[in-house]
């Protein structure tokens, strides 16, 4: 037999290939010829086996033997070990080849390739957080941080492949106690678009159900409500009162009617600016809400409001007297008004609410109302793209004559604009 000089492979098992029995194993002998390259390892011969292609017995010099397997997976001929002779007889080490090779064609993963390393469930959640930096406020960024420290500090340490529906329960239990059922409810939440997140990246097995979405959240009641009308005369007498009493409330007495007549979000209002006012569209187009640019259509008493403040020279925002600490002072002289009115529960929020209920009763979609109030989702949003802009106007027009009736305690009979209890 030729020796191979260094740097070059053996081609005498391909040649020499034979099926392998107990006698030919046993009387085989290291000849001195190698297989592979010289300074890979030590010098070995290989007795190939042609009843299972690849499966072949290493020879050592020393008489030390030992069966293998050689496949060719994505271009690269390959070599593993099976075991050692003695521990695998010739049919064991054929079964174990055959095993190897269909798996290797199911799998198509290279069994000699470096293991990939599972992330932990704290790891994961970093990259949602990461993902959605672009995406999402830094307000919501937060909250989606503080959610999930609760994650990490259950299950943080946990590889996200080996989460079990029995972990995520044990510290679903453990945030309703410690945190409350609503902030349990909203962890579980996040944590299922982590687990979501980890299959996407093949981090865990996509035909496994994600955990998460098994564990039944708590039922909890919502805080909001909608204020009913005889609430919403009492609030309208206050709020003229307020204006009335303390002219220095007069921009967050305009900005709460505002509130009321759009079901626009407090710090859309708030921080609302001239420039966003549309009044030959008759719209607000806000840069920069809550779920990114929006519209807000503005009915008649919206309008009358609007046109009705006072605008100083050089003065960008509607509302100044909400410049500093925005959202403080809208919020002190609502609880003024609140109380006085007899609505000490009601929250700003709860305007909104109101909106969203009166446009309801009145037999206007779902689908109509969130767009006019910016309810926005990928699947929403998809429903939306048919609507036009006068149905809107309809809608926002048909509630805010209802609501502005309500305010000022009259009948809804025709439209009525709201009136202001001052000159401006």
């Amino acid at each position: 037999m030729t020796k191979h000089t260094g740097g070059e492979s053996s081609r005498r098992g391909a040649r020499t290939g034979r099926k392998l029995t107990v006698r030919s194993i046993k009387s085989a002998r290291h000849t001195g010829t190698w297989y592979g390259e010289r300074d890979r390892g030590a010098r070995q011969e290989v007795l190939w086996d042609t009843e299972v292609p690849g499966l072949g017995l290493r020879l050592y010099p020393s008489g030390r033997r030992s069966w293998c397997l050689r496949y060719r997976v994505n271009g690269r001929r390959r070599i593993v070990t099976l075991g050692a002779f003695g521990v695998f007889t010739l049919d064991t080490a054929r079964d174990e080849a055959r095993a190897r090779l269909v798996e290797l064609k199911q799998t198509r993963t290279d069994p000699l390739a470096k293991p990939r390393e599972i992330p932990t469930a704290k790891q994961v959640a970093a990259m949602y957080v990461e993902e959605r930096r672009r995406e999402v406020k830094p307000s919501t960024l937060e909250t989606y941080r503080a959610k999930l420290k609760l994650v990490e500090r259950a299950l943080g340490s946990l590889r996200v492949d080996v989460i079990s529906l029995e972990d995520v329960e044990r510290a679903f239990s453990k945030w309703a106690d410690e945190n409350g059922p609503t902030a349990a409810n909203q962890t579980l939440r996040l944590l299922r678009v982590v687990l979501d997140l980890a299959v996407k990246k093949h981090y865990r097995d996509a035909s496994a159900p994600n955990p998460a979405a098994l564990v039944k959240p708590h039922r909890t009641k919502s805080p909001g409500r909608a204020l009913a009308t005889r609430e919403l005369e009492r609030v309208g007498r206050e709020l003229a009162r307020e204006e009335a009493q303390r002219p220095e409330s007069a921009d967050t007495v305009a900005a709460i009617r505002l509130l009321i007549l759009t079901g626009a979000r407090r710090r859309e209002i708030t921080s609302l600016r001239w420039s966003e006012v549309d009044f030959t569209e008759r719209c607000l187009r806000i840069a920069d809400s809550k779920t990114g640019a929006k519209e807000v259509p503005l009915n008649s008493q919206a309008m009358m409001l609007l046109s009705e403040l006072p605008r100083a020279a050089g003065e960008e925002r509607v509302f100044p007297a909400t410049r500093h600490e925005v959202g403080y002072a809208i919020q002190y002289t609502w609880n003024r008004v609140r109380n006085r009115a007899g609505c000490e529960s009601a929250r700003l929020h709860d305007l909104r609410h109101t909106f969203v209920t009166r446009g309801l009763a009145a037999n206007f979609t779902e689908t109509m109302i969130g767009r006019i109030v910016g309810h926005k989702s990928p699947a929403s949003t998809r429903r939306y793209e048919h609507l036009h802009t006068d149905p809107l106007r309809e809608a926002a027009e048909r509630i805010g004559t209802d609501l502005a009736a309500d305010l000022e305690g009259r009948e809804t009979g025709e439209v009525i604009t709201l009136g202001r209890s001052r000159e401006r």
